[in-house]
């Protein structure tokens, strides 16, 4: 079993790299690690450079864990000022079962890098450059330029951001024998498994709630009233609830895109699949429901968490759109328990990295140092 501590392989390259980056008279810019030969416990310097992000960015690999610290310049009021950023790579190639050895150390390796003033979590490098990280840092400084564009609506979600909202079910069952509620992680990281039973009795439970319906109400009262769910979709959800199953996600979409007619499983995650395959089951022209699980470290511990996502295609008439809120109640039920919620219409929304973030925001474990 890993342990949550860390060796450093040559402990004088890295803290020297380090410091030398903090050293506004050093060249050095930038000092990345990473893990040994794939060892959990054991990192090394790979790389330094005094060539920016661009340069630093070159060096982030898609199937390593990595971890970097790059020393910018900003002005604030008419003053140069040096800020330090953190960045962690989660490379999109890293294996769920990896991902959740090495998410076990991170806290001990991000450690070495403080204090730092904004961070990054990404899943490629093309998720970063210049412009980006100076925003970032302006936007801790309180300098962003925060001007809107013309036809800026308020309430209107922006580009590249996903709406904010945790669902708790105080009816339901918790995922993973926790309480969705943020100040009750203790309980999760005390047991992160629920029996093959536990899952059983409530995905049965959701899918029954019809039943539970007053003879007395007229069947056709509302749309949610009506809403099927095909079996097999009740059976990929059990899948995703599985920690013994290597299936992160399950996409649902209604049959031949008709809202009148049953929800569908679409497509459910191969072993090694992340969120970049999960979107591409996500069309302009359909409405789909997605079930994701996620690991979060907090103290050191891996806990399982789960993410809903409803997709609204851009394409989706306003009229379609109005008549599938009635539903929304009554999908939920089959997807509950989940820990964070997003809506979206737009795929550049939808990543392993903006899923994380959001988990790790709702529990506690994001570090928010600045």
């Amino acid at each position: 079993m890993s342990s949550i501590s860390v060796k450093l392989d040559n402990e004088a390259a890295i803290v020297g790299a380090i410091k030398n980056v903090r050293d506004d008279a050093n060249p050095a810019q930038w000092c990345i690690i990473g893990h040994l030969n794939d060892d959990v416990n054991t990192v090394t310097l790979q790389a330094t450079g005094n060539e920016g992000v661009d340069e630093l960015k070159s060096k982030f690999a898609s199937n390593q864990v990595q971890y970097a610290l790059i020393r910018v310049t900003t002005t604030v009021d008419l003053s140069k000022v040096v800020r330090f950023v953190y960045i962690y790579n989660l490379g999109a190639d890293v294996s769920f079962v990896k991902r959740g050895r090495m998410g076990i150390v991170k806290g001990s390796v991000s450690k070495l890098f403080e204090p730092y003033h904004v961070d990054f979590e990404i899943n490629e490098a093309r998720e970063i450059s210049e412009n980006i990280v100076i925003e970032k840092v302006n936007q801790a400084a309180g300098v962003a330029n925060n001007v809107r564009e013309k036809n800026f609506v308020v309430g209107k979600q922006e580009r590249g951001f996903t709406g904010r909202s945790a669902h708790v079910s105080p009816t339901k069952p918790t995922a993973e024998g926790a309480s969705l509620s943020p100040g009750n992680d203790q309980q999760q990281r005390t047991s992160t498994s629920v029996s093959p039973t536990a899952r059983t009795s409530t995905i049965s439970k959701s899918a029954n709630s019809s039943s539970a319906t007053s003879p007395t109400k007229p069947q056709a009262a509302t749309q949610s009233a009506t809403l099927q769910i095909a079996p097999e979709l009740v059976d990929a959800i059990r899948a995703v609830r599985d920690d013994k199953v290597e299936c992160r996600w399950v996409v649902a979409s209604y049959k031949d895109g008709d809202i009148a007619k049953p929800v569908s499983l679409t497509a459910k995650a191969a072993q090694g699949e992340g969120v970049d395959v999960l979107k591409t089951h996500f069309k302009p022209d359909a409405i789909s429901y997605a079930y994701v699980k996620v690991i979060d470290v907090i103290e050191g511990i891996a806990t399982i968490k789960f993410a809903f996502i409803t997709w609204i295609g851009p394409e989706v008439s306003v009229m379609k759109k109005a008549r599938i809120g009635v539903h929304q109640g009554a999908i939920k039920e089959y997807f509950n328990p989940f820990h964070v919620e997003i809506v979206s219409s737009e795929l550049r929304e939808i990543s392993d990295n903006s899923i994380n973030n959001k988990v790790s925001s709702f529990s506690g474990s994001k570090s928010f140092v600045r």
